[in-house]
């Protein structure tokens, strides 16, 4: 006759009667002289009508536990299981079935071992032999449970491109144009990347055109928010091309100057939610050039230049991380 069935809690709000199913069925196999049945700890060991009682639970970082009891006296064991999150939920829970079924036979084996057998009957006297020196055997250490390590989380790249508008060399002007950036992510959160800009401020024709070229690199770190939001703030330092031209219709005159001057960059990106990999962005950022960038074309300074530029950014970004 078989043993008393293994009792199951199953602890997953959003898993289905067929996932659950698929779970149990995979338990029986893997365990001798019984079978696997869904049911609650209460009904378990305490009132004797399981062999044993296995909870698993799924926990928010996406692991899998698993606890055994054979005995109301004995200590529970646990065991923690990760999947990646591309694998299908129907392998996920045949693959916990099978580890609880394994689990608790293996668990049954040591105790059956741990268990004295029955002294056997009395039998006739027979002379005593010899007694031999009794040869003392090194006593070995007990093996340490088994201990499941959860693989690391690996490092990966966030790239990221938007448009931007704000205020432009000075504060009467506006400016137009783009911002990329790539940046190393480390899973907890903390970035190093590569950024560069293109902006432009129009004018009207016989007015100066004002555009620059940058780039910069710089740390960053990335602040989960409710939901599937992250708060992204981040600097860096590099340098910009400046370039002005002007065209004056009257004479068909051209002129342009150009410098290249420093520049310090503070942003605050708001990002999320996710779909798929690929991540709304908006957010502010200030631009300030290490020192007053004064261009004069065809004779006429320009507009006295801004400490400061404020800029607004739209746009994507595509995080390689596994998603959260």
């Amino acid at each position: 006759m078989g043993l008393p069935p293994v009792v199951v809690e199953i602890s997953a709000a959003d898993s289905t009667s067929e996932l659950r199913g698929t779970l149990v069925d995979a338990c029986s196999r893997a365990v001798l002289d019984s079978e696997c049945v869904e049911g609650s700890s209460a009904s378990g060991i305490e009132a004797g009508s399981a062999a044993a009682v296995a909870i698993v639970s799924w926990q928010p970082d996406g692991t899998v536990r698993i606890e055994v009891g054979l005995r109301p006296d004995e200590p529970w064991h646990t065991r923690i299981l990760r999947f990646e999150s591309s694998e299908e939920p129907a392998e996920v829970f045949t693959a916990v079935g099978f580890a609880i079924g394994a689990l608790v036979g293996r668990l049954q084996e040591e105790h059956e071992l741990a268990t004295p057998e029955s002294a056997p009957g009395p039998e006739p006297a027979e002379p005593a032999p010899t007694p031999t020196p009794a040869v003392a055997r090194p006593q070995l250490p007990p093996q340490p449970p088994p201990v499941t390590v959860s693989p690391s989380e690996p490092s990966s790249w966030v790239a990221s491109l938007a448009a931007l508008a704000g205020t432009g060399r000075s504060w009467s002007s506006w400016q137009v144009g783009a911002v990329g950036s790539i940046a190393w992510a480390h899973p907890r959160g903390a970035l190093f990347g590569f950024t560069g800009t293109y902006a432009v401020s129009p004018r009207p024709e016989g007015d100066p055109q004002v555009s620059w070229v940058g780039f910069g690199v710089g740390p960053g770190y990335e602040f989960p928010l409710v939901g599937r939001l992250g708060l992204v703030l981040g600097v860096d330092a590099g340098a910009e091309y400046h370039r002005a031209q002007v065209t004056l219709p009257e004479s068909l005159r051209h002129a342009e100057a150009s410098r290249v001057v420093g520049v310090g960059r503070l942003g605050i990106d708001l990002v999320g939610p996710a779909w798929m990999q690929l991540q709304a962005v908006v957010g502010l950022h200030v631009a300030a050039p290490f020192g007053a960038t004064r261009i004069s074309v065809a004779g006429v300074p320009e507009d006295e230049p801004a400490p400061v530029r404020l800029t607004g950014v739209l746009g994507v970004r595509y995080d390689g991380r596994e998603p959260r």
